[in-house]
């Protein structure tokens, strides 16, 4: 608690020149809001504030907000919606691992896709990766492995038994959603407050930093 609190006045003291001109526009409009504006001055202030998540994958909280209302995960559903072409190669008699880096961090691919895709070539499962879209970096090929630019998750993750990511948060949420255990490790962005939250709610086998 002692460093959070440290920490957190490192980080208001960096921001308050911010804090100072939100606050002079503000008074310009006639509006003042008490203590000043604050990071967490968006959460508290609407009526209601919609957190796309699991409430039982959040730490507890000793002052949490009574607008808070957790609502679950984004998931795209589109009923009738057709499954792509890849989908028709998959070997379902096989336990099915989707692995990914989301994203943002998908340059790298030694950092998380290709250890796995490795580690993987000569185990009895099928293989799913998602580039995330990525047109750089290097994905290595493997027999039981089926690489694509994008993977619809609504269609992938009812048949997926481990879900292996890098941490991003709507992935995770999504992969809860289908229950599928997860396999989690991010070092950037805020990838390890999601990795640090999938192994304390006891979903994860993985490191969180």
């Amino acid at each position: 608690r002692a460093r959070n609190v440290a920490d957190n006045q490192k980080f208001l003291s960096m921001r308050a020149p911010g804090h100072e001109y939100v606050d002079a526009v503000l008074a310009r409009l006639g509006v003042a809001i008490s203590g000043g504006f604050q990071p967490n001055s968006v959460y508290r202030l609407p009526d209601v504030f919609l957190q796309f998540g699991a409430e039982d994958f959040e730490y507890p909280m000793e002052d949490r907000p009574a607008n808070l209302v957790y609502t679950g995960p984004i998931i795209h559903r589109e009923p009738g919606a057709e499954a792509p072409a890849w989908m028709a190669q998959l070997d379902r008699s096989l336990p099915i691992v989707l692995v990914t880096q989301g994203t943002l961090a998908n340059f790298n691919f030694d950092q998380l896709v290709n250890p796995a895709i490795t580690g993987l070539t000569d185990e009895p499962v099928q293989v799913v990766v998602t580039a995330g879209g990525s047109k750089d970096g290097k994905i290595l090929s493997a027999k039981n492995a089926i690489v694509e630019d994008y993977v619809p998750y609504e269609q992938i993750l009812p048949e997926t038994s481990v879900f292996v990511t890098n941490g991003g948060y709507n992935g995770v949420q999504q992969a809860l959603s289908y229950s599928v255990p997860i396999v989690c490790y991010g070092e950037s962005e805020d990838k390890p407050l999601v990795s640090a939250r999938v192994q304390w709610s006891g979903v994860e086998i993985g490191r969180a930093h």
